[in-house]
This record gives structure tokens, C-alpha cells and sequence, in this order.
């Protein structure tokens, strides 16, 4: 028979910043003894769509240990990007889709699950960044780096994006070209070739960017004809223009309970 423990609250103390919260709490958790699965139940109750949002974790386990960092630091963190998914959906006029119009939606409910390496007899876990639809953001004390992070993840695609359409529109141009994708494509080639070999951080926007433009490459594989180019063009600005307002984000203050 499975075992299970359930836990109505997160009791195990983060830290004193932590009394914060964002619009997305961690309202309860379930520990599955037997495939050692931790699931945590995640609500928005934010009264806004979410596209992004983080969560610091801290397990306690049944032994007696923690995994927390010297100063109470969470050692693991869960990110959600949601914005590619909201893109497509209003891009798309699949009914399929639309159920992810919204990101995380209001007053809806995600569970996230994972393994842990021991019995968990208690946990914290603390949504620490949230970027909602309406292009504003929470960030406590803790979240500034996921925050970076989430921000490299809009921001390149963006700038790759642009240089894409910047490139296809070039070729496109030249009426005389036979193949017009064989060249936009090649000068692609050059962009992301120029970048040379680089080690990146979780936070470096040019990580981000030169994933876009070698995924580009591969888009331009089937670009055959001018008119199927041309259409490309053309996602590729509403794209942009769906994408832009998601990269300008305005970080909203925190209030402290009781304030």
C-alpha cells in the first residue's frame, strides 16, 4: 500500500523575509513515502494572470535534516515560464490552445511534483518571484536572481527575434534572389558564428538569444519559396509585437503583513 504523508501548512521558517508573499502561494504539500514524489500545491490568488513566476524550496526530512544553505538559504528553486504558451495560444486560433491564454489564471490552481533523495517530514517553499499578464512583477527578498533569469529568458528571444525578421526582410528585398531563405539563412549563419564559443550564466541574455537564432536556422530549412518566407516575416512581427510589452516589466513594492 502507498504511503502518504499530507500536510495541511508549511511550517518549516525560512527567514524573517519570507513573511513577505507574492500573489502565488504554496498553500499545501503531499509526500508519496513509496516513489519518494514530493507534489506542492501552488494557488494564484493574486486576482491577475501569471506567466512567471519562481518558487524557493526547503526541505526538512524525516531523519532529522534539512537541506538548507548556511543563513537559511533554499538550496533548489522551481521556475514556470508561461509567456510562450499565452503567445501561441492568442497566435493561434486552436481551440486546443486557448486554455493557456491565460498562463496561470487567476484563482487556478498548479501542483508541482519531483523526486526527493529522502522522506520529507516537512517543507517551505516560497514563490519569491511573480511577473503577471499585466506586465508587472513582485520580487522578495531572494528572488532577484530568478528574476534576472525569467527576464534573459523574454528579453533574448526578443532581440533574436528582431534580428531574424531584420535578415528575412533584407532578403526579401532583393527581387532577383531565386531563394531568398538560402540567404537569409546564411547570414544567420555569420550572426550566430560571430558569437564564437562562450560559457554562459542562467542570466546571460546572449545565451538565450543565440538559442533563438539556431533554432531560426533550422525554421529557414523550410522556407522553400518567397511567399513561404514572406509568411514567416510575418509571424515572426506579430511575434515580436505579442512578445514586446512582456520584456518591459514594472516591479511593484511589497507589503509587509500587518503594514
Amino acid at each position: 500500500m502507498t504511503k502518504t504523508i499530507a500536510v495541511l501548512a508549511l511550517t518549516f521558517a525560512l527567514s524573517a523575509a519570507t513573511l513577505a508573499s507574492t500573489g502565488a502561494i504554496v498553500e499545501t504539500w503531499k509526500y508519496d513515502q513509496e516513489t519518494k514524489m514530493l507534489s506542492l500545491k501552488i494557488v494564484n490568488t493574486s486576482g491577475r494572470d501569471i506567466t512567471a513566476y519562481n518558487m524557493a524550496i526547503i526541505l526538512k526530512f524525516a531523519d532529522g535534516t534539512t537541506d538548507a544553505l548556511p543563513g537559511g538559504i533554499a538550496p533548489s528553486e522551481r521556475m514556470e515560464e508561461a509567456l510562450g504558451s499565452v503567445i501561441m495560444a492568442q497566435m493561434n486560433s486552436d481551440t486546443a490552445l486557448q486554455q493557456d491564454a491565460h498562463g496561470f489564471a487567476t484563482g487556478s490552481t498548479k501542483y508541482d511534483s519531483f523526486p526527493t533523495m529522502k522522506d520529507v517530514a516537512d517543507v517551505h517553499a516560497v514563490v519569491n518571484v511573480v511577473i503577471y499578464s499585466d506586465c508587472t512583477a513582485e520580487v522578495l527578498p531572494g528572488g532577484e536572481r530568478a528574476f534576472k533569469q525569467l527576464m534573459a529568458v523574454r528579453k533574448a528571444p526578443l532581440l533574436a527575434m528582431q534580428k531574424v525578421s531584420e535578415v528575412a526582410k533584407k532578403a526579401l528585398a532583393d527581387a532577383v534572389d531565386p531563394n531568398p531563405g538560402v540567404t537569409a539563412k546564411a547570414e544567420l549563419k555569420q550572426l550566430v558564428l560571430a558569437g564564437g564559443e562562450k560559457h554562459y550564466t542562467p542570466e546571460d541574455v546572449e545565451n538565450y538569444e543565440e538559442m533563438t537564432l539556431r533554432q531560426a536556422l533550422s525554421d529557414l530549412d523550410r522556407m522553400a519559396t518567397r511567399i513561404s518566407l514572406q509568411k514567416y516575416v510575418q509571424e515572426t512581427d506579430r511575434r515580436i509585437e505579442l512578445t514586446l510589452p512582456h520584456t518591459q516589466i514594472s516591479r511593484v513594492p511589497q507589503i509587509e503583513p500587518g503594514s
